[in-house]
């Protein structure tokens, strides 16, 4: 099992991440290079797909520095590794993106990222006939993992577990009794909301569902049901900008209940906006970045000591993602079915995989389990999210 590294040349190194993580971007990994560097020939590439511009550049940009850190705190694990491991970065959001980056050459045996599922999709037909292995820190759709027809792992907890996590939350922490699920029209949103709905009905509270209108909700269609009393928690399993204008409907109807979201909400632009309208908002994350396990207490406690802010969760998803990927291919020598074969071992009860996050197990739909922790938003919580533009 893999853990993060320690020591002075870890804190060094990080600094260094900072300085470089804009100018990776440029090494896209969408063309097939003419000659390879002397320096390249005897590295194996890891494929990092990220959004670089738009609303989710943030989140980009952590998934580079995640990246990085994890392959610093590797390489200094292993001095004179050979082949030695590299990222490529490939931007998901260029005019020019070209699914599959170096994977359609067959130069990159793993890829990790993608932000967007759309640019998955573009990019799956390349990646099923090189049998590229993919990692997915940020996508929770079971059905994009098997899409992957058994090359696609899923590190984020599906959108019905991240759903479940919340209900529970929900009836037993802040012991609501009359939940409601306001649904959106995204494919991901039914699952999160049954998830919901079923844990908080199996802990003992009424589950309510809603589905929006596809237009901006009115305030007539949130309120109360005739004698269903109001919502003491709510559960926004929309996009953001469904999501707040959820929210705005429910504060002008006067229902002031705690509002709950999956990791689509957890991003700067969407929090506090939530927040000013006086709601308590709690969100399902991978890590619970201001109450880590132990696993991660020291990742994020030496980010903060040297940068003096405090890593995101994005950072810590594409860590683990990455460390994963480099445990692979040490495994595996970079042959694709040795690296299926070490990730489906890890269904095995003595076979999880340790990240940051807490215990991974792959395998397909149910077999497949990942971390996820329900953390309330306040203050300090700002400091632990991608800088996001909507």
């Amino acid at each position: 099992l893999f853990g993060p590294g320690r020591g002075l040349g870890r804190l060094m190194g990080w600094a260094c991440i900072f300085l470089t993580a804009w100018a990776l971007a440029a090494c896209d990994g969408s063309k097939e290079p003419d000659a390879e560097p002397d320096a390249e020939r005897d590295t194996v590439p890891i494929l990092l797909v990220v959004p670089r511009t738009g609303p989710l550049a943030g989140v980009g940009n952590g998934m580079i520095v995640g990246a990085e850190m994890a392959l610093a705190d590797y390489l200094q694990s292993h001095p004179g590794i050979k082949p030695k491991p590299r990222l490529v970065i490939q931007d998901e959001t260029a005019p020019d993106y070209r699914p599959g980056g170096l994977a359609a050459f067959g130069k990159a045996p793993v890829v990790v990222g993608h932000a967007l599922e759309s640019t998955l999709s573009l990019a799956r037909p390349t990646y099923l006939a090189t049998r590229t292995v993919v990692l997915l820190p940020l996508i929770g759709s079971p059905q994009a993992q098997e899409s992957g027809q058994g090359w696609f792992y899923r590190l984020m907890a599906s959108d019905e577990e991240q759903g479940r996590a919340l209900g529970l939350f929900a009836a037993q922490k802040l012991k609501a009794r009359n939940t409601l699920a306001l649904v959106g029209d995204a494919p991901w949103c039914p699952a999160a909301a049954k998830g919901f709905g079923e844990a908080a009905a199996g802990a003992g509270a009424q589950a309510r569902s809603l589905v929006l209108p596809p237009d901006d909700p009115g305030i007539d269609a949130l309120v109360q049901r005739p004698g269903a009393g109001p919502p003491d928690a709510v559960l926004l399993a929309a996009s953001p900008r469904k999501a707040l204008a959820s929210a705005a409907a429910l504060h002008q109807a006067g229902v002031k209940a705690p509002l709950l979201g999956t990791h689509v909400l957890g991003r700067t632009d969407i929090l506090p906006l939530l927040e000013a309208m006086g709601f308590s908002v709690h969100l399902s994350l991978p890590v619970d970045p201001l109450d880590p396990p132990e696993s991660a207490r020291s990742f994020f406690a030496e980010f903060e000591r040297e940068r003096h802010k405090g890593a995101d969760w994005v950072m810590a998803a594409s860590y683990d993602a990455v460390r994963l990927a480099l445990q692979g291919l040490e495994t595996s020598g970079g042959k694709p079915d040795a690296l299926k074969a070490f990730l489906d071992g890890t269904q095995a009860p003595d076979k999880a995989w340790l990240g940051l996050a807490g215990t991974y197990r792959f395998g397909p739909g149910s077999q497949s389990s990942s971390p996820v922790a329900v953390v309330t938003a306040g203050p300090r919580l700002l400091n632990h999210l991608p800088e996001t533009k909507d």
